[in-house]
């Protein structure tokens, strides 16, 4: 799961783009140490404002952050952002979340979601079937 600020970048702005686009600035450490686990060909939710939006297909490896000199710093390339027919808010699925990141962390950016969680949002998103 990737959390995005929408008054910095939206997914709304990323539906609109349609085209591949780094997703940097992740600065956290833990962040940082689960973004070194994202493969491209993954599939991501993207969140915002406490709620799951849509999704995007990670499009690269993570990479070196060339607009910083600090080498720990990573980037993943992100495309294809699918809108969830109905946006998911944490309070809908926070009980089935508790043991996460995004719940123990909330200040993390980057935060991994196992595959039962992620087919528990779609659900919860009403997606008939599962997004590749």
């Amino acid at each position: 799961m990737l959390k995005t600020d929408p008054a910095e970048y939206s997914f709304q702005q990323l539906v609109a783009t349609q085209r591949r686009i780094p997703w940097d600035q992740v600065r956290e450490p833990r962040s940082l140490t689960l973004m070194k686990g994202i493969r491209q060909g993954d599939r991501a939710f993207i969140y915002q404002d406490r709620t799951f939006v849509g999704t995007v297909r990670i499009a690269s490896n993570p990479y070196p952050d060339i607009s910083n000199d600090d080498p720990r710093y990573l980037v993943v390339d992100v495309e294809q952002p699918v809108a969830l027919p109905h946006p998911v808010a944490l309070t809908r699925v926070r009980h089935d979340l508790q043991e996460t990141d995004l719940v123990r962390h909330p200040h993390l950016t980057v935060v991994s979601v196992s595959s039962e969680q992620f087919a528990l949002i779609l659900a919860a998103a009403q997606v008939p079937a599962p997004l590749h």
